[in-house]
């Protein structure tokens, strides 16, 4: 209680602090990033949003996508220490409720004891979470909870102004599961008969051993069955006939493989065997797109892609039996953006566009069709409309609405493990959701938006139809019969503020608060009752919460605070007791010192998680825990032939605290020892 009280003064005294400087003369650096297809300031978008770029994915160190998020409001991951397993949760969403693209391309599959993310942090450039859904562009199937956009490398990431061609390589370690890491990056500039074209390929390793666990004692403890090796490429090429067009082709690739018990978050047992698991991930894009200020009607986007995922285990228990699954999501988007205007002071950004994707799962157990996980697919189809209308220079009003069309099926020679009551095995919706956010300037330096949404979030496949027994005593059920979710009315207050020469010359510092409250329709829950469990549709659930972020920069001191907070409830509107397995409210602090003209930087983070006692629900909650990382980062001046050298060192959990995270039930991984050393040729 006495932790909760500091966190709300520290929110109090942080906005009023910011707000009674919201009239400075000094207007900061204006940071863009690409919310949506029209690209615009985070500080001037209404709703939340927070984008981790290169730097400081470097300075985290990261082995897997929670690493990068650890410190965005809002955010948590499942899973546990073995980062095979882990899943997303925004806002207490996960699974399909989220989002996932690379460049665009959607990351789709979802199991229950399946990771869902297995993308290759070094092949990463930017990685940005919006929650909750932010508009008419992005509140297609899978975003009722939020979205997570990562973009990947480019040439122009690394070449100087006058540089054709360049190498740059890394390698790092990490003690507490003694991982080797090494990535090589080549890329350049060319011509080809007078087109201009830049290029880019990468790859990475890593191989692990079992994780080292947090000790409260001077014992060793390890994780059986955490080992893992895996190794990913990006291959990019971008033609430029002149300014206007561009036309991009890539390939992702990743592979990841280890010995790992069936439910990835517990230990092995006897219902819990050791399969041997490789999971491979293709992703083949081709992306075109034409701008050009001298039409301003005509500012073009399209991509085509396809997602592949295909997983194979081996149960060592069970007779050596091969399964496989292979999940592809092949899609389309097309979108056009139009800028006009209506008077002297509106002024339009007007986008509308066209979205297209289809899963398709395929399971094999053995040499025959895996009727647990029957073949079937579902389709998407998506168009949009969305304006941004700036009048009088201090409003922003964007309205928006989507049309979603969702059919799924299933292979007509299933029967959905046996289970020939389902007579009707197809099943299709439309729906159509609106969004409308305002934001007014109060000055240069502050505003305030209220968004509202809909949004629409299908039944997966796995949803609809995965049965049978899983493990011993348990078996699920399909259900074809799951309407999609739908996001009824989710409410967000933003106030942002970022100002110069608040205490002293030199200074500066942001502030982004956020209040929302989201309301569900036919939310999709678990029953579990005994042995048998299955999906079905909830009446009516809420949430509700605040989020801050805020740094400050003191140039005496040559440093740096940042201070993240996360505040969540949520309610079942029928029973109207409060939702179970939402994650505990949470503070990450991170002071930094930068030392010989920026060249070395030194950071400490704490993160304090609150406890969270469910009244009335049948959850736990869970237990209060605090944690300690230390990180550096030093760019020394080598030799002439090398430049943009990097070392980087941290130690995560510090004190070698043993915990429990939440969503999982095992304990934290320990102190872990990490460096890495970059250079570019």
């Amino acid at each position: 209680m006495k932790l909760k009280n500091t966190l709300l003064a520290l929110t109090h005294s942080s906005l009023v602090f910011f707000l009674n400087n919201s009239f400075a003369a000094e207007e900061l650096e204006k940071i863009t990033v690409t919310g949506t297809k029209i690209e615009k300031s985070e500080f001037e978008t209404p709703g939340a949003s927070t984008t981790i770029d290169k730097q400081d994915m470097e300075t985290i160190q990261a082995q897997k996508l929670s690493d990068v998020l650890r410190d965005v409001p809002g955010t948590n991951f499942s899973g546990g220490p073995r980062g095979l397993a882990e899943k997303p949760i925004i806002r207490g969403l996960t699974d399909s409720r989220i989002l996932i693209t690379v460049d665009g391309v959607r990351q789709n599959f979802t199991s229950g004891h399946k990771g869902r993310v297995f993308v290759e942090p070094e092949l990463l450039k930017s990685v940005k979470v919006v929650r909750g859904a932010a508009s008419s562009e992005s509140a297609g199937g899978s975003t009722i909870g939020g979205s997570i956009t990562m973009t990947t490398k480019d040439a122009s990431d690394f070449l100087a102004e006058d540089e054709q061609f360049g190498i740059r390589l890394k390698t790092g370690f990490q003690n507490v599961s003694d991982e080797y890491l090494g990535t090589a990056t080549v890329f350049g500039l060319g011509n080809l008969s007078g087109i201009d074209f830049d290029y880019l390929f990468s790859a990475s390793a890593r191989n692990s051993t079992d994780v080292r666990l947090a000790t409260d004692d001077k014992n060793t403890e390890y994780l059986s069955d955490s080992s893992s090796h895996s190794h990913s490429s990006l291959s990019k090429i971008s033609f430029l006939p002149n300014e206007h067009h561009k036309l991009t082709f890539s390939h992702q690739r990743s592979y990841t493989h280890g010995l790992i018990p069936i439910f990835p978050t517990g230990n092995y047992s006897a219902e819990n065997e050791v399969v041997d698991r490789e999971t491979i991930v293709t992703a083949p894009l081709l992306a075109y797109q034409y701008e050009n200020e001298d039409t301003p009607l005509v500012n073009f986007r399209a991509k085509i892609y396809e997602n592949k995922q295909t997983i194979n285990e081996l149960h060592i228990d069970t007779g050596n039996r091969f399964d496989k699954i292979e999940f592809t999501t092949p899609g389309f988007q097309i979108s056009n953006t139009a800028l006009f205007n209506t008077g002297k002071n509106i002024n339009h950004l007007m986008t509308f566009g066209i979205d297209y994707h289809k899963d398709e799962m395929i399971s094999n157990q053995g040499s025959a069709e895996n009727t647990n996980y029957p073949h079937s697919e579902s389709e998407y189809k998506s168009t949009y409309l969305q304006d941004q209308i700036t009048f009088f220079k201090d409003w922003l009003l964007i309205p928006g609405v989507r049309f979603d069309d969702f059919k799924s099926q299933v292979d007509d020679q299933s029967e959905l493990g046996g289970n020939a009551i389902f007579q009707n095995k197809d099943s299709s919706y439309q729906t159509t959701s609106y969004s409308l956010g305002i934001l007014y300037k109060i000055t240069r330096k502050t505003n305030v938006s209220l968004n509202y949404a809909q949004a629409f979030n299908a039944p997966t496949l796995q949803q609809l139809y995965v049965s049978g027994e899983h493990y011993m005593g348990t078996e699920f059920k399909p259900n074809p019969f799951l309407k999609p979710e739908v996001l009824i009315a989710g409410y967000e207050f933003s106030l942002k503020s970022r100002n110069n020469s608040i205490l002293l010359m030199g200074d500066r510092g942001e502030i982004k608060w956020n209040l929302y409250h989201n309301t569900y329709d036919d939310f999709i829950t678990l029953k579990t009752g005994g042995r048998y469990h299955q999906n079905e549709n909830l009446d009516s659930v809420a949430t509700y919460g605040s989020e801050i972020e805020a740094n400050y920069y003191h140039p005496e001191i040559d440093g740096d605070i940042f201070l993240g907070l996360t505040f969540i409830e949520g309610e079942n509107l029928n029973t109207k007791k409060p939702l179970s397995n939402l994650p505990g409210n949470k503070a990450v602090i991170k002071i930094q010192k930068y030392l010989f003209n920026s060249e070395l930087m030194t950071g400490l983070r704490g993160t304090f998680n609150l406890e969270r006692k469910v009244s009335g629900s049948d959850s736990s909650g869970t237990e209060s825990y605090n944690n300690y990382d230390f990180y550096a980062t030093w760019s020394p001046p080598l030799f002439a032939w090398m430049n943009d050298a990097q070392v980087v060192f941290g130690i995560d959990n510090l004190f070698d605290t043993r915990f429990t995270p939440y969503s999982s039930i095992l304990p934290s991984q320990g102190r872990n020892i990490k460096l890495t050393v970059s250079t570019q040729l």
